[in-house]
């Protein structure tokens, strides 16, 4: 179970390569889902109770 875990491990230069992509002020994909989430009002967690 344990070799499985370790296969689940970020490397930083991965790590660092996906902050890139998601902090990217020209990336169009995230500045697209911005607009979409923008559209519907924000973003709300999906694991929020209510009751």
């Amino acid at each position: 179970m344990n070799d499985l875990r370790s296969k689940l491990k970020i490397s930083e230069e991965a790590l660092k390569a996906l902050n890139d992509f998601l902090l990217d002020k020209d990336n169009l994909i995230i500045n697209d889902l911005f607009k979409i989430i923008d559209k519907h009002k924000g973003c709300r967690s999906p694991y929020r109770l209510k009751f």
